[in-house]
């Protein structure tokens, strides 16, 4: 999922010393990390000190300090000295929470050590939990489960279900907090990610794995999500082969279940959607959907090529489900949208790239579709790293071309609040509002991340030199800000273009 409100991922450090001392002389760290926590409520940050690392609890928007970890002392406190490594490689990631509850775990990851922390933001060092593997297995990865729909009283709130990736993803394993040994294993999953499902009669997660058998195609493992544990449901396999650049996907509504990956010629891309046997997962038996998606099209006689990929979301419409796809064919930019109600293509829509970037700074050869996502009534499509599409429908079966905004540094993300739209640039935070493009914030260092705290507040991450930091930028008081620098003369000649307006907007610096 490409835009989200919070960009959650796990972030990662190596902590280097000559010697692991007891009083934790001579220790060099490299840089700053920081992570907001799914409930938006906090901000980790793993701070090297002089003789120690502390991570760090911030809470918002007051940026008060909530709690301090030290990380070494941890460590220490689970193993002997001689078997921590000098180089530490140290990643973190916080839980997901339930609704309207405050995150209250994180896990902090020893990648070398195999080790993976569990700590309690309100409870003691003491009482953290350690999960070891073996060396030879290591982590390479690990992903909290979210939480079920209704809350249960555990040992834990929110998660307490984590599943760990072994190095070259030979293996899963999965673990509970309320549980002292593991659950189960899959082995030989195809990437490290679960796929998430939520239906009206429960949660569930799949995982795509391949087998121990020859020239046989992968199988898709569903399991139950029980709160404390999880229970396999299904476990059914799939008809064809996949690529590791397969994308797959459950429907918001939980009821169909989407395989888009090239083709086996290697000639284009197939959509597959499959529907549900309820609890029990997808039915392989055939597809309810089997669109090729061929990278040469003739039509008028004319012979147009495929370039790029297909890139594809789920979106809805009227509280009908979507599969929405974006490629671009020849100097088209062609956009389907197939009804999971009526099992077909019935939304279709093409824009000529020459007249995308005809008032733009760049070359309609030098772009490929980059995403395709639905935010709110609004439908974009990123071209290249710097354009933006922006579709909205306006019939049965039409999408309608808006504009086309050009960005003067890498598009990150995009945070829709009801009419607003806000693109997170590596320099710039722009809102889109009333068809009109301003800047909020321009700057140096480069930004990776952004999140909308409450209408008001966004928090803006930033990547420097010394390592990650943040800040709060206050919408109001910028959007002021932008308007009063836009009555001044002193503009700069760069500029941001929303592309089919009446009118280009300076770029206010």
């Amino acid at each position: 999922m490409w835009f989200v409100l919070v960009s959650i991922f796990v972030t990662r450090f190596c902590y280097h010393n000559k010697k692991i001392t007891q009083d934790n002389h001579n220790r060099r760290v490299t840089m700053t990390q920081v992570q907001l926590s799914p409930c938006k409520n906090y901000i980790g940050q793993i701070q090297p000190l002089e003789d120690s690392i502390a991570l760090n609890i911030f809470q918002n928007p007051h940026n008060t300090l909530y709690r301090s970890f030290q990380v070494i002392e941890i460590i220490q406190s689970k193993f002997v000295p001689n078997n921590i490594p000098s180089s530490l490689d140290i990643s973190f990631q916080w839980e997901y929470n339930y609704k309207g509850k405050d995150c209250e775990k994180l896990a902090v990851l020893v990648r070398n050590m195999a080790a993976l922390f569990f700590l309690d933001i309100n409870k003691y060092e003491a009482s953290s939990v350690l999960i070891r593997q073996p060396q030879y297995e290591g982590i390479e990865s690990f992903q909290w489960l979210p939480p079920t729909d209704h809350e249960k009283k555990t040992g834990y709130a929110n998660s307490s279900q984590i599943v760990l990736f072994s190095e070259l993803n030979l293996s899963a394993n999965i673990y509970s907090l309320d549980c002292t040994r593991r659950l189960f294993t899959i082995d030989k999953p195809i990437n490290d990610r679960i796929i998430y499902r939520r239906t009206s009669s429960g949660s569930f997660w799949c995982m795509l794995a391949d087998t121990f058998e020859y020239n046989v195609p992968p199988t898709m493992y569903q399991f139950s999500n029980l709160r404390s544990f999880s229970l396999l449901m299904n476990s059914a396999r799939l008809h064809n082969f996949v690529s590791e650049e397969v994308r797959v996907d459950w429907s918001p509504s939980g009821n169909w279940l989407q395989i888009l990956d090239q083709n086996e010629a290697l000639s284009g891309h197939n959509l597959k959607v499959y529907g549900s046997n309820g609890t029990s997962g997808p039915n392989f038996a055939k597809p309810l959907v089997d669109i090729e998606f061929e990278s040469e099209v003739e039509e008028d006689g004319l012979v147009r090529i495929a370039r790029g990929g297909i890139h594809n979301c789920w979106c809805s419409i009227d509280s009908e489900e979507f599969i929405l796809l974006a490629r671009l064919v020849g100097d088209q930019l062609e956009l389907k949208g197939v009804s999971m109600k009526l099992l077909k293509v019935v939304l279709r829509a093409t824009k000529d790239l020459k007249e995308i970037v005809a008032q733009s700074n760049v070359r309609d050869d030098s772009i490929d579709v980059m995403r395709v996502l639905q935010l709110h009534e609004l439908i974009f499509v990123q071209l290249g790293k710097f354009m933006l599409c922006l579709f909205h429908r306006t019939g049965d079966a039409e999408l309608n071309f808006l504009t086309a905004v050009e960005t003067q540094s890498d598009i990150v993300d995009i945070i829709a609040n009801k009419s607003r739209w806000f693109i997170i640039t590596k320099q710039q935070i722009l809102l889109y509002e009333k068809s009109l493009v301003k800047a909020l914030l321009s700057t140096n260092i480069p930004i990776y991340s952004a999140s909308l705290l409450d209408k008001d507040t966004i928090v803006v991450f930033s990547r420097g030199p010394d390592g990650e930091f943040w800040n709060y930028l206050n919408i109001e008081e910028s959007s002021q800000n932008s308007k009063a620098r836009g009555t001044s003369s002193n503009h700069s000649t760069d500029e941001i273009t929303d592309t089919f307006a009446i009118r280009k907007r300076a770029r206010i610096q």
